[in-house]
């Protein structure tokens, strides 16, 4: 808990949803306290919902911290450049063996434009076009503002930013659907956001992922 007038407020737009409602966001040292509605007659004007105001707190957990190698069933804790280098490694080795088809990059509807960007742009430069981002719908969710209604149903507030930056397969690549029918099967797979959608905790779907050689996910908590 903090006194609110010790708060530092900062602009910016609520991760709860697709709607994207404008808030403050109030924090001291680097812990997010509350989030507040902030003015905008063209989207959420004075108002924010329960559900985004809420959700504040996640944005705590958002640091990667420490990393863990498994090898079978043996899990080692590693530090994070250290599982880095290992990601790069297993890269280059597909890279020199199955080439570009056998790696597979997955986005998220929870990442920042900048993220998304920076792992397209990481595929491309290994001429992979195999590439993509999901996002569940939830309930319908509206605001009022000063003029309409505005609706969003997206449970990611950020799915079309990711597709915007690129997180869709390239000609000739292949997407997320492909790789879970078995249409298609890349030995390395990088996922970026391991809350990337429900079906990231599906044991059905964790255990095709985990049918690649080697299968790295970066997980915030």
């Amino acid at each position: 808990r903090s006194r609110v007038w010790y708060l530092e407020k900062t602009p910016s737009v609520c991760p709860g949803c697709n709607i994207g409602c404008n808030i403050s966001i109030e924090s001291k040292d680097s812990i997010v306290y509350r989030f507040l509605p902030r003015l905008n007659p063209e989207v959420n004007d004075y108002w924010l919902c329960d559900y985004g105001r809420f959700s504040s707190e996640k944005l705590n957990q958002r640091d990667i911290e420490k990393a863990t190698i498994r090898e079978g069933d043996a899990s080692i804790g590693a530090i994070v450049p250290l599982a880095v280098q290992r990601i790069a490694s297993e890269i280059r080795t597909t890279i020199e063996g199955a080439g570009p088809k056998g790696l597979f990059f997955l986005g998220s509807a929870n990442l920042s434009n900048e993220e998304n960007f920076l792992l397209r742009k990481l595929a491309d430069h290994l001429s992979c076009g195999n590439r993509d981002a999901v996002v569940d719908t939830s309930r319908v969710r509206r605001m009022k503002s000063k003029t309409e209604w505005i609706e969003g149903n997206h449970a990611g507030a950020n799915f079309a930013g990711a597709k915007d930056m690129g997180m869709s397969p390239a000609h000739g690549g292949y997407g997320l659907a492909d790789v879970l029918s078995g249409k298609a099967a890349p030995e390395v797979i990088f996922v970026a956001d391991a809350a990337f959608a429900a079906a990231a905790d599906d044991p059905g779907t964790v255990a095709i992922l985990r049918r690649a050689r080697f299968l790295a996910v970066a997980g915030r908590s």
